[in-house]
């Protein structure tokens, strides 16, 4: 492993004593960008980078909040219309239960009245079906 190591470096200094004016170039531009580089544009840069970023996150968590807000109010909107079929079935029952008694009460009487009548009922009811 270390032969290799050796070979592939010697190999790369073969390289840069065969271009040393190119990196001698390369390494003098980096040197100067470095030294007259302006830290003001970068710092500014940042700044802005930050300040869009908090404005996206922003807006994106209104319209998240937003869409809570409408799933909030289907589900509410969906919980009053279940109340309101529950309290629609009730009075229908009640209802039901008050014609049930009306009719119970109308054949006791004419059972009173007449013996025999619920039995003609009955047998009226099956003729017709």
């Amino acid at each position: 492993m270390f032969l290799a190591m050796k070979e592939k470096l010697s190999l790369l200094w073969a390289a840069i004593k065969k271009y040393w004016e190119f990196f001698l170039g390369l390494s003098v531009g980096i040197l100067f960008l470095l030294l007259t580089r302006d830290n003001g544009k970068v710092q500014e840069a940042l700044t802005q980078f930050r300040k869009t970023s908090k404005d996206e996150r922003d807006k994106l968590l209104n319209v998240l909040s937003d869409e809570h807000e409408k799933s909030d109010d289907a589900v509410d909107n969906f919980k009053n219309d279940i109340d309101e079929a529950i309290h629609d079935l009730k009075e229908r029952d009640r209802e039901i239960s008050e014609k049930e008694k009306e009719i119970r009460d109308e054949l006791l009487e004419k059972e009173e009245r007449e013996r025999g009548a619920i039995a003609n009922e009955i047998l009226n009811e099956l003729d017709n079906i």
